[in-house]
């Protein structure tokens, strides 16, 4: 064998040898970014979205049960009232009852909604970008409950001003 022929070999091997090292640093590379888009789009399920799904349904079962409950009010205690002041006044008992039942349901989102408004402050990062919009206006509905309704800062603000903040 000439001399010519064993650098062809050694080239060729070497040549070879390469090709297949830059496509293993290919596929490795790739496989690394899928990983870590993996690893990524797991910690947006478990630290936010996952959570927020939970408390979002568990508000709309929540509502679902207050509005239950408003229909069989409205239906229970309909109708002319009893002059009788005992019927009356056990009557106005049971409405409070109810209303109070229907009251600790709200709460119970109100809590959650407390809850959710954590979970988006603490894990904001793992948003996507397309759902940024529906969080900023949570976080705004939120913030205006809390200080208007919670707080009692619209008391002697005109209902003209707070119908336009709708």
């Amino acid at each position: 064998m000439s001399a010519d022929e064993i650098i062809r070999y050694v080239l060729s091997f070497l040549g070879g040898g390469l090709v297949a090292a830059i496509g293993n640093w290919l596929h490795a590379t790739v496989a690394a970014r899928r990983e870590r888009e993996a690893s990524y789009l797991e910690q947006q399920l478990r630290s936010l979205y996952g959570p927020l799904s939970f408390f979002a349904t568990q508000n709309e079962q929540l509502f679902k049960l207050g509005g239950q409950i408003h229909h069989e009010y409205s239906a229970f205690f309909k109708g002319p009232w009893s002059p009788d002041p005992e019927t009356h006044r056990q009557l106005s008992q049971e409405m409070s009852a109810t209303i109070e039942l229907s009251n600790e349901y709200v709460n119970r989102v109100t809590q959650n909604n407390m809850r959710v408004m954590e979970i988006l402050e603490q894990n904001w990062h793992l948003a996507d970008l397309e759902d940024a919009e529906v969080f900023a206006r949570f976080q705004l509905d939120h913030a205006r409950f809390v200080t208007e309704v919670r707080e009692e800062r619209r008391k002697n603000v005109p209902f003209p001003i707070l119908e336009a903040l709708v």
